[in-house]
């Protein structure tokens, strides 16, 4: 179980995960009604796929009517993933996280340099606050236990990319100003002119840039541009 959950997370859509389940053999849980009927033992749909992850008993769960409760039984699938599995559905349903605006402007830039991974964008929500991180795909495919810091809070790691940027050499003196006032999909496109990689080294919280050639004086072409247009006042 825990598994599947990890194969929609790594595949962050319901199709991929459909043809490998496919591919492996798997077949939906199979029982027998009371009155002996043979029921499950299906290929793997969609829906069927669907309803497995949003299924609230391998949260430790009940659901009663339109409520949620804690249940007496222990949870199979862990809190942070149940959490990120909900996010993407929820997502995926209401279009697509492509089709979703860029708020994790260093999504395919940000690696896990333990796992030697990509880091991906995920959210969380407890009550009406939502929490973004960005968290490494080996630990979401080999659990979270190989790797030693296997997420870290998305404002925190963009302030220290930002921090870091505004104290390269010859890096605009505003550069950190001029991001505040960005809109994120801006903050990533800024970025991509200079930035080729970034490495997080989440046991000592500290990060490894790697730069784009060229990167600075393509990034100071575009400055005056952005803070005419997004700086606070702007016509």
């Amino acid at each position: 179980m825990r598994t599947i959950f990890a194969l929609y997370l790594e595949q962050r859509a319901l199709w991929p995960v459909v043809r490998e389940l496919e591919r492996r053999g798997w077949r939906t849980k199979r029982w027998r009604t009371r009155q002996g009927r043979e029921r499950g033992g299906k290929r793997f749909t969609r829906n069927h796929l669907r309803q497995l992850l949003s299924n609230v008993t391998y949260a430790g769960q009940v659901r009663y009517r339109n409520e949620v409760h804690s249940g007496e039984h222990p949870a199979i699938v862990e809190a942070t993933t149940w959490d990120q599995v909900q996010t993407l559905l929820q997502h995926n349903r209401l279009g697509g996280l492509r089709r979703l605006p860029g708020r994790s402007w260093l999504q395919g830039l940000l690696r896990c340099a333990a796992c030697g991974t990509g880091m991906t964008p995920s959210q969380s929500t407890r009550g009406t606050q939502r929490y973004r991180y960005y968290v490494c795909l080996a630990a979401q495919r080999r659990g979270w236990h190989t790797c030693p810091v296997p997420s870290v809070p998305a404002e925190q790691i963009e302030t220290l990319v930002i921090d870091q940027l505004q104290g390269l050499e010859n890096a605009p003196a505003n550069l950190g100003s001029i991001f505040e006032a960005l809109e994120p999909p801006d903050k990533g496109r800024l970025v991509r002119l200079v930035v080729e990689r970034i490495d997080y080294h989440g046991s000592q919280g500290t990060l490894i840039i790697t730069l784009a050639p060229g990167g600075l004086p393509a990034l100071a072409e575009q400055l005056p541009q952005q803070r005419d247009s997004h700086l606070p006042g702007a016509p």
